[in-house]
């Protein structure tokens, strides 16, 4: 997987943005204990039999931390390469912040019940 918080990656997105990334990335590592450094990153490479069979009941983006969650917390070895993210020049983002932060904190603490 790719992360944005390693050292040599980076992310050129508005402090606004990777100020809400890093608090995400920091309560779900903290109350995961998970060690990965950038939960909610999209730039994800799977094996198809470790993600055949997975179920997600995440109806937004925080989908992608849930497959990680769920891979890692099984077993599953997960490699973090750094990378730098840089936002489409076109188009407008698709994220609600309100209504995405929602939906990350409701997986966050279906995750934690399975984990606990």
């Amino acid at each position: 997987m790719g992360s944005r918080y390693l050292p040599g990656a980076g992310d050129t997105r508005p402090w606004g943005r990777r100020l809400l990334s890093r608090i995400l990335n920091a309560v779900y590592a903290t109350v995961l204990v998970c060690p990965l450094t950038d939960i909610s990153g999209g730039f994800r490479l799977y094996r198809a039999e470790d993600v055949r069979g997975l179920v997600s009941e995440s109806p937004y983006y925080d989908v992608v931390a849930e497959i990680l969650v769920l891979l890692w917390g099984s077993g599953k070895k997960v490699l973090e390469i750094p990378y730098l993210y840089v936002p489409r020049e076109q188009g407008e983002s698709k994220a609600r912040i309100f209504k995405f932060g929602l939906s990350y904190l409701d997986t966050l603490f279906k995750l934690w019940r399975r984990f606990k």
